[in-house]
């Protein structure tokens, strides 16, 4: 009933209430005040819906908030005089992308949703990207890239920024799957995954503990916009690093993220400001320039994107946070090896297991790839049964 409601009714709603005035003014009646209460508790069904079961449903929410943000501008949101009281409600902005990333992250992800997907979430970075750099430039931390024109100032704050960064980035995952990070027997492909440095990602770097070193719901839209830019780009890599783990020979996720990347590094000016983000941009675009598994055309997308990122921020600091990002994994993989060595030694029976188990996970590898490239065997198998 309620996706009936809102597909029905959406078309009239929508003319009518965009002729409507900003959402900070007074209402002059009781019908402008219910109309109001109305467009709010419908664009909240809509927001609902995009986390719904079905993919067409998803579709059609996305494309229905596409709408809205075609007929919004994010200064407006930001000031406050959109015309549209939903869009101006506090931290809807960082929990739309929220919502947003949920739908990227989702199994029923298909290439008209991660279309959809990709306008919506660079709106809302267009949105966080203003607040961003008001918050920056009061702190003055652009002056020097205003004045050295992005070359010199993009290498001083990667200075600043690396060891930070660092030390809220996961490029690497201690506590992750080991049983794909020693060649044990000599196996090729075993030693394309003894070299996947962030191995099973998901108790390190979740939606949860990312969430958690940006602002509580109680916190202000500024504070929330500012650390949602952060947090949205943290997020963004973490689910193409996923990707590039679990399912490498799946591209629809880092198709979307990379893509992002490059807008929004050329939308953010000056370039001094998308410095900090650099070490997060370079992440996943090392791992799947570096990955076995992975396609031509997203390791080519990829390098594209490098380009593009080259371009908006300089050669120098691109390639001052991408050399981090390769030397941080490279003592990742020894640090991790040295741990199965001595946790080898100091218990065997711990270790055999693991080797068990691993061998048991190379042969089930090696059977679904034999089989991918005799697909009609089975039917061969069950017609002569």
């Amino acid at each position: 009933k309620v996706c009936h409601k809102i597909f029905v009714e959406f078309p009239s709603f929508l003319a009518r209430v965009s002729e409507g005035r900003p959402a900070n003014a007074t209402p002059a009646s009781a019908k402008k005040r219910a109309e109001t209460d109305y467009s709010l508790s419908l664009w909240s069904a809509v927001h609902h819906l995009l986390l719904f079961d079905h993919v067409w449903i998803r579709l059609m929410a996305s494309k229905l908030f596409t709408c809205l943000f075609a007929a919004a501008s994010p200064s407006s949101i930001v000031d406050g005089t959109c015309r549209f009281p939903y869009l101006c409600e506090d931290s809807i902005v960082f929990r739309l992308g929220k919502t947003f990333t949920r739908q990227l992250e989702s199994e029923v992800l298909d290439a008209p949703l991660a279309d959809q997907i990709f306008k919506n979430i660079f709106f809302v970075a267009k949105t966080m990207i203003i607040v961003y750099l008001h918050k920056q430039t009061q702190e003055g931390t652009l002056a020097a890239g205003e004045n050295d024109n992005d070359e010199g100032s993009a290498n001083g704050a990667a200075d600043d920024a690396e060891s930070n960064v660092f030390e809220n980035m996961n490029v690497d995952n201690e506590d992750g799957n080991d049983d794909d990070d020693d060649n044990d027997d000599g196996d090729n492909n075993a030693a394309g995954s003894a070299d996947d440095d962030d191995g099973n990602e998901d108790g390190s770097e979740d939606g949860h503990d990312v969430s958690s070193a940006h602002p509580t719901p109680g916190g202000t839209a500024e504070k929330r916009s500012l650390s949602g830019l952060v947090w949205l780009i943290r997020q963004l890599a973490f689910l193409a690093r996923q990707e590039c783990n679990k399912t490498p020979e799946v591209s629809i996720k880092r198709e979307c993220v990379f893509k992002l990347f490059a807008a929004i590094c050329k939308h953010i000016q000056p370039a001094a400001a998308a410095v900090p983000l650099l070490l997060y941009i370079c992440d996943p675009l090392y791992k799947t320039a570096e990955s076995a598994d992975s396609s031509e055309a997203i390791k080519e997308l990829g390098t594209q994107v490098q380009t593009v990122v080259k371009q908006a921020v300089g050669s120098a600091a691109f390639f001052r946070a991408y050399e981090a990002v390769r030397k941080k994994v490279a003592e990742t993989r020894v640090s991790r090896k040295r741990k199965l060595a001595v946790d080898a030694l100091r218990d065997p029976e711990k270790n055999a297991l693991r080797k068990l188990h691993k061998n048991q996970k190379k042969k089930v590898a090696r059977k679904n790839k034999i089989r991918s490239y005799r697909p009609h065997s089975r039917a061969n198998t069950q017609h002569s049964a």
